[in-house]
């Protein structure tokens, strides 16, 4: 029979690795984090090398504008990022979702368009619609704006009647 002693370093060796895993999730947090970071400002860096480029007549090669760590471009015939958040909100709109969160708009425009969006091309973009007017923000979700237009950008006028939010129609 064993004894509760016997256990012990079994016990003392899973503490260790539990440790360990803490330690590890901690430094993958970090690096991510820090990932996160210098891709942002790899971006920032792309959008004002093209702006220069674009506000003082330089022709500029591709590669020297793109950073060499492998960002993706936006492909071809792709939608604007608007665009794609747009047709999101508004398909989610028709099950009932009005509001998404970040995470779930970016995974559908991967999903639908462009499959290596990066996350900062994507999640900084919702926040500037935000405050644009063009998205409003409830909690941490996202959604579109709440209009009295009826689609093609017509006001209903006193005579018609005003478009029912509910009928997806």
């Amino acid at each position: 029979m064993i004894d509760a002693a016997q256990l012990q370093p079994l016990r003392d060796r899973r503490a260790q690795i539990a440790k360990r895993l803490g330690d590890l999730e901690s430094r993958a947090a970090k690096i991510a984090r820090e990932k996160d970071d210098l891709d942002r400002e790899a971006s920032a860096i792309d959008t004002t090398l093209e702006t220069l480029a674009k506000v003082y007549g330089v022709e500029v090669d591709g590669e020297d504008v793109k950073p060499k760590h492998g960002v993706s471009t936006k492909p071809e015939n792709t939608p604007t990022m608007f665009g794609m958040v747009e047709t999101v909100l508004l398909e989610h709109a028709l099950w009932g979702d009005d509001f998404l969160e970040g995470q779930v708009i970016y995974d559908e425009i991967r999903k639908r368009w462009w499959s290596d969006a990066p996350r900062n091309s994507v999640i900084p973009s919702l926040y500037r619609f935000e405050k644009e007017g063009r998205l409003v923000k409830l909690g941490t979700k996202y959604g579109l704006p709440q209009t009295n237009e009826a689609p093609g950008g017509q006001t209903p006028s006193a005579s018609e009647p005003e478009w029912e939010s509910d009928d997806p129609f």
